[in-house]
Parts: structure tokens; sequence; C-alpha cells
């Protein structure tokens, strides 16, 4: 049977009041072929998120109909494993002996860091890059953080606390600024953060995306972070600057939007080698020197060179994923020539992608 995750936004109810709504949902479950696994609940937000096995959505609002009236404010299905990874649980805290008063006051509220090991580490650091993966686990687990389920060439991890998040970064660049591997610091960081049901069809769909996205972006060893990251620093005792060494960016919610509409349109259009600046321009409803100033000063690439890195990232996903021999990934990522890919490619990571290819296999 599915598994399913609700939102709802309760302003105003306490967490007793949102633990006796539980029980009442546990009573009358098997009426409606439902099981109550678990909640979460943030007082302060005032947003509760149950997880319950059931036929269907209706099956969910009819249960929470019926049992005390509070109607979610929306419904996904999920992965009982994904939520694990993300969340730390799938049934309630008194079941594993970690309270005893049966009142959850657990907020789902989650910090997400998207990594990626830049293309570059293929060639430069060779045997060092399972290290560099170890630390990687060891540093998520020193600060708390859990690993999500792997996907591909990158890593994602989930923290409770953005502080903990903040700091797990800004060990990396401390740990290469000191390692006593000769390298540099490969690894390309984004920092998201938001709700497990939030308006979109995924489970903590626009958090992930966005991490994913800033990771992508991200020069090799830089952080860059949304808008809610550090807006709730702001008042804290990390100093994203000072701590990082310049080496961090902060995006306000313009600059995110921003961001977001770029990638949007790169997502959709930046692997057709038919599209350019123009294109661009036209999609972001801006002047082409308007375009070029706003993209400069955001990412430090103009606008040619952001598209040429969005397609050299998209190619090495291509590589990871064997979607293809070299000559097929190359014209997939929107290079219209074999050659300009490859000598790109080399530019870049300081390898030809025939043997990143073999060395990856």
């Amino acid at each position: 049977m599915p598994i399913f995750m609700d939102r709802h936004d309760i302003p105003g109810v306490s967490a007793e009041d949102v633990a006796e709504a539980h029980q009442k949902d546990l009573l009358i479950q098997e009426k409606f072929d439902c099981r109550a696994l678990t909640y979460w609940f943030d007082e302060e937000k005032g947003m509760a998120f149950c997880l319950i096995e059931a036929p269907n959505k209706q099956a969910v609002q009819n249960l929470h109909d019926h049992a005390h009236g509070l109607i979610p404010n929306q419904v996904i299905e999920v992965e009982p494993d994904l939520v694990a990874s993300f969340l730390g649980r799938i049934e309630d805290p008194v079941k594993k002996g970690l309270s005893g008063s049966g009142i959850i006051n657990d907020p789902a509220f989650r910090c997400v860091i998207g990594i990626l090991i830049d293309g570059s580490a293929i060639f430069e650091f060779g045997n060092h890059i399972d290290k560099i993966k170890s630390k990687i686990r060891k540093a998520f687990n020193r600060h708390r953080g859990l690993e999500v389920i792997p996907e591909g060439e990158g890593f994602l991890a989930s923290f409770e606390s953005i502080d903990d998040a903040v700091r797990c970064a800004l060990f990396f660049q401390d740990y290469f600024d000191s390692s006593k591997i000769p390298i540099k610091n490969p690894l390309q960081i984004g920092l998201a953060a938001g709700m497990p049901v939030s308006g979109d069809k995924e489970f903590f769909g626009p958090t992930i995306k966005l991490a994913k996205r800033l990771g992508m972006m991200a020069k090799p060893g830089q952080v860059i972070s949304s808008a809610i990251v550090g807006e709730r620093l702001a008042d804290k005792a990390v100093d994203f600057n000072r701590l990082a060494k310049g080496n961090i960016l902060t995006l306000n919610p313009e600059q995110e939007e921003f961001f977001n509409l770029l990638m949007e349109i790169l997502e959709e259009d930046g692997c057709d080698a038919a599209f350019g600046i123009n294109a661009f321009a036209k999609k972001t409803g801006m002047s082409k020197s308007k375009l070029y100033r706003k993209i400069t000063k955001l990412t430090g690439y103009s606008p040619n060179d952001f598209i040429k890195e969005y397609r050299l990232k998209m190619a090495v996903r291509f590589i990871h994923k064997q979607a293809g021999n070299i000559s097929e990934i190359a014209y997939a990522s929107g290079f219209s020539s074999l050659s300009y890919f490859s000598r790109c490619f080399q530019d870049r990571f300081g390898i030809l992608p025939s043997i990143y290819a073999n060395a990856i296999a």
C-alpha cells in the first residue's frame, strides 16, 4: 500500500492539540483502511506533516476529516526510505523509546547540502577520490547530517540545524586548506532549506532542486547558499564570510529568484545547440547587455560561459550515467562539434572526455 505525507497549516495550534489529533487518527484509522505512522510538528511555524499508509490520497483526507476535522492543505505520495533518509524516522519517537510524553514537537524543516566533486578531480587527484568521498560521509555524520539516498556522482545530506549544515560545508574548505593531500578543493556545494511538502508534487522537491542547482553551478571550492539559509544565519554566531574566507556566496531572495529562472531556462533549452545568448535574453525578458551584467555579477561567468559551464556539467552527468558514447554525449549536452566539445572539456577539467569516461568506468 502506498505511503503519503500531508501538510497542515495550523497556526496557533499547540503540540498537545496535534498529539491529541494523532491519537484520534489512530482510533479510527482501520475504518478508512489507513495506518497513521507518525507526524512532525513545528509549533513556532504552526505546521504539521503526517505520514500515513493509505490506499489513496482521498482516504487520507477522509481519515482526518472524520477524526478531528483538520483537513490537510496538501497530500503527496512518498517513498518511506527517502523519508527516513531525510527526516530520520518513519514511526512515532515513542515507539523507538525517544520520548515518554507521546507529544511530538519535532519540526520537519531541513537544510539540505548538495555536493558535486568537480570533474577535474578524476585527473588531478587520482587515488585521492575515494578518500575525499569517505571524508564527505564522515563529515556528514560528525555534523549530525543524514546522507540521503545517493544519486549518481553527487551527494545529498539533510540537517535539522542550518548551523550544523553550514559548519559541515565550511569544514570542507578548512580541510582542503590544511590537508596533507596536495590538492585544491574540488567540492562544489549548494545549501538550501525548506519543508518536505511545499506545493511541489515531490518530497522536499524545491529544496532538493535548489541545492542541486547551486552545487552544480558553484565553482570548485565554493559554497552557494539559498536566501533562507542566509536569512536564518543573520543573527547566528556563524560568520559566513569570515569562516569561509570569501569562498561562499549567499543569495538574497531577488538573486535566488533570478538564479532559478536562469536554471529553469537552461534545463529546458541549454542542451539545444541552437540555444545562445539571444535566446537566453529573450527567455529572461531582458536585453543582452542587461542579462550580461546580471549574470556576470551573480555568477562571475559571462552568459556564454554560463551556458558552456552548464553544458559541460551535463556532459559529466551523462558520462556518469553512461548515456551514450562520447560523440552522442557531446551532441546531447548541446555541443555542435565533437572536436570543440573535447577541447572545452579538456580546458575545463584537464582531461579528455574519452579518458574521463574510461577512468570512472
